[in-house]
This record gives C-alpha cells, structure tokens and sequence, in this order.
C-alpha cells in the first residue's frame, strides 16, 4: 500500500510510530524540507583551488579543528578569500576598520603563539592578531599581549627656584608597536633609585636614562607625567613628551622640558589581556568580549576600539564555568556548565548582567550557533535556544524536546558537536571516535520541529556568507578513531 505525504513536518523518533501525527515519521535521511516538500539533501562537493593556511604546526588539513574563510577586499576590488586551518579548538573575531592597508582577525584559544611575559617566561596559546596586507597579500601574526617597559629613572640638574610653584611629578612610559597597538604603563619613575616624585618648576629640564629592555616589535616610546599639582600626588596621567627607539634607547638617553601648560591628553589606561585569552567576540558597541581559561568565571571586555586593552574594570563574574560566549546586538550570553547568563549593555563599564531561569550546560564550544537573533548551544536535554519571549523575556528552551528523548539524544555523543547555520537551516554534525552518528539538519524555517538526519561527518566547518557557502573538513572514521 502507497501512503502519500502532502504535507511532511520532520521527524519524531521518540514517538511510536503508531501514534505519529500525519506529516511525521521516525526517519527522514539525508534530505531537506521546503515549504512542506522533501527535497534531496544537497551533495557536498570537494573544494578545489582554494588557500588554506595551517597554523600551529598543523600538517594536513584533515586534521584540523578550527576553520575560518577570511574574506579580503583587494586595491583593485578583487575578493579574496583566505583560509586558516588550526589543530586545535579557537575563536575568531574581525578586527575594527582601521584607516591602513590591513585587513585585521583577532584569534584566542589555542593559537599556538608565544608571548614572552615581564618575567622573561614563554606563555603559549597567547591571543593573536593576524594581518593582512591588501596591497602585498602578505598575511602575518603576533601576539596583541604587551609587556610593560620598565620603570623610566629620572633626574634633573637644575635648582629649585625660590617663590616658584613647586610640581610633584612622577612620570610613566609605553610603547608603541608599527601597527599602533600600545601597551599598558609602566611602573612609575625612579628617583635616585627609589620611586618617589620629583620635583620641578616650570621649564625645568628632566633627564631620562636610556631604556632597558624595549621589545624588537617597538617604534616609538610615549611619556607621560602625572598632572601638575602643589602637593605629592599621582593622580591624572597626561601625555609628556614621544621618542622614537633608537632616541629612548641611546647611552646618554634623552631630556626634555616639564611644562604643565602642555601636557596632552589623558593616559587611555590600557590594561593588557591575560595571555590565556579565549571566547574572543565582537559586540555590536565596538568592543570585545572574552574570558580567561584560567579564570573561567569571568566575561571580561576591551575597551571601546582598542582590542589591546582589558581593563580590569570591565570584568564581570558568573557562577558557574564559562564553555563558550555568543553576542547577539548588544548582549552577551555565556554559555557555561551551569545556567546560561546574559551580559546587556551598550559600554563595557556598564553591562548588566542575569542568569536565565533553568540550568542548561553547554557540553561543546563548538557546538554554538547564531542565527536569527537567537543562540543555539548543545546541552544534555538537547538542542537548547535562547530567544526572547514576548511574556517571559528572555528564556532558554529546548528545540528538540519533541523530537528525542533525553536517551536518545545523549546517545548521540553531544560533547562532539560542531554546529553551523546555512540557508536557513542548523546543520550539526556528531563524530565519535567509535562509529558515525548521524548529524541533524533542523529547518528553522519550516519551525523548529522540522527535523531530519544527515550521514556527513565533520571535524570542522566555517560559513561563507559572500558565496552563500558552508564549508567543512570531513572526518575520517576508520579502525576505531578519527
């Protein structure tokens, strides 16, 4: 007997077949809903001709964990698009628009990049920012960690004048890299070998010893002076004086005059990130959102611009362990081993933050989507997503509710998830190390129940907006692993 579907909804494997409403089944495989329709699944076709640059000693692409298409728009108008391939799990962020010749991608997580800290100890895995010449196609990378100079020594030969306002000064260094990126200030200034003031009248003439230990990517050193003021203090940091390396660094050092009149503008108070940086995410303000591995309960944000500075005022701590974050607007959702917590706000010296009801753990960093507004996470129950309620607010539900039990979904291997949007539907794909669990294919344009299963795997994969394509690197399941 042929049965005749008009109109199919997905699939209900929870549900014995028997009790199945009309337009359900337990099976739907490798294919796609349209208005209603079941339509083949479209074939995968093998990428050719395409450059693919592997990071972090990765030596075959096969083996990558992480894939990112970075688009580039050439002098001549030419789109480019480079790809970047890494052995290990990070996250990727677009740098903000810069009045140069780069292209900018800020990387965290595990980077392979090294950064030499004040200490003279290598911290791995350091945050990186790539750049990409759109006149050369050149593409290279360093850390946007900065190390501290050290604290500037100071001295004056002139004499104090007497019925002259007397100024308490201590004064503060940083340098600044060929790409402009600052680090954060240095200790303040040493006086005969002790940190203390100085004292100056107007005009006088203050000397600087060479500078010790200017890392090799520095160009210029900026100084800056505590405000003018009668009595010893150090408060408001003003712009001082700019020296190029080789003036900074010469035997003999450098000198120039103390006018209060002209000081500049105030010290930007960069605070570097912490080397084990992760998450990275760009909001919608014109900051960046992240948290540390070795902090796991902290969302911490740059400043406004400048993807180099993390103060520590910007930090805001949960309750339960950070897996991953998700920016939708101007919110900021971390996805945790706990509850989901939302970070709103246009400022990050502002942001509010709210645990939404219900425990939902995120069990794959990968397994994170955005689409529609709305964040997809992979949790024990499900495929879980937040969205916005017209009567409860902001609220996590489970999608897949009514299409597995809590049994049948955990045996599909969640932890292994990776998952992307493409051509309004959630693609998930689960490999496990054993055998292939089929992926899923949740049609959120036919409604979140509209469900079928797909037979691709997958160790990674990134989307191509501009090209409209979903790329991923297939994973081999033979003699028991991956």
């Amino acid at each position: 007997m042929n049965i005749r579907v008009d109109n199919f909804h997905g699939i209900q494997p929870r549900v014995h077949p028997t009790l199945l409403a009309d337009g359900m089944a337990v099976t739907a495989h490798n294919c796609r809903l349209k208005n209603g329709k079941l339509v083949p699944l479209r074939k995968s076709s093998i990428a050719r001709d395409i450059m693919i640059h592997m990071e972090n000693g990765l030596t075959s692409v096969a083996d990558a964990k992480s894939l990112y298409a970075w688009k580039h728009t050439q002098t001549d108008g030419t789109v480019m698009t480079d790809f970047l391939a890494f052995p290990g799990i990070v996250d990727f962020a677009e740098g903000n628009i810069a009045d140069d010749d780069y292209d900018r991608l800020f990387v965290t997580g595990q980077t392979g990049v090294t950064f030499t800290d004040e200490n003279g100890v290598d911290r791995y895995d350091a945050p990186a920012v790539y750049f990409y010449s759109r006149s050369s196609n050149a593409i290279f990378r360093r850390t946007f960690c900065k190390t501290v100079l050290d604290a500037p020594t100071v001295s004056t030969t002139g004499t104090l004048s007497d019925g002259k306002t007397v100024y308490y000064v201590q004064f503060f260094v940083s340098w600044v890299d060929a790409n402009g990126y600052e680090s954060g200030l240095s200790a303040p200034s040493k006086t005969g070998g002790k940190t203390a003031p100085i004292a100056l009248n107007n005009g006088m003439s203050v000397s600087f010893g060479a500078m010790q230990n200017v890392p090799q990517d520095a160009r210029k050193i900026y100084v800056y002076a505590t405000a003018a003021g009668t009595s010893e203090n150090t408060d408001g940091i003003q712009f001082f004086v700019e020296r190029t390396v080789a003036e900074a660094t010469e035997p003999g050092g450098f000198s120039a005059a103390f006018v209060p009149d002209r000081l500049g503008e105030a010290e930007p108070g960069i605070e570097s990130p912490p080397v084990d940086l992760s998450g990275i995410q760009f909001v919608a303000g014109g900051f960046y959102a992240g948290f540390s591995r070795s902090s796991p309960h902290t969302v911490m944000f740059s400043d406004i611009g400048t993807v180099t500075s993390w103060p520590i005022a910007y930090r805001y701590d949960v309750k339960d362990n950070i897996v991953a974050l998700a920016t939708t607007s101007n919110s900021v959702f971390a996805l945790t081993d706990g509850y989901p917590w939302v970070l709103s706000g246009t400022a990050p010296e502002s942001m509010t933050v709210a645990k939404l009801a219900g425990a939902a753990a995120c069990l794959s960093a990968r397994g994170v989507c955005v689409l529609r507004n709305s964040v997809y996470f992979v949790s024990h129950e499900g495929l879980m997503a937040i969205v916005n309620d017209a009567s409860a607010g902001t609220v996590c539900v489970n999608v897949t509710s009514k299409a597995f039990t809590k049994e049948q979904w955990q045996a599909k291997n969640p932890e292994k998830c990776v998952m992307e949007h493409h051509d309004g539907a959630l693609y998930l794909f689960f490999n496990d190390v054993k055998d292939r669990k089929p992926g899923l294919v949740i049609d959120l344009s036919e409604g979140a129940d509209a469900i079928t299963t797909h037979d691709e795997p997958a160790r990674c994969l990134c989307r191509d907006d501009r090209n409209d394509r979903l790329y991923f690197v297939r994973g081999m399941i033979t003699g028991g692993g991956e």
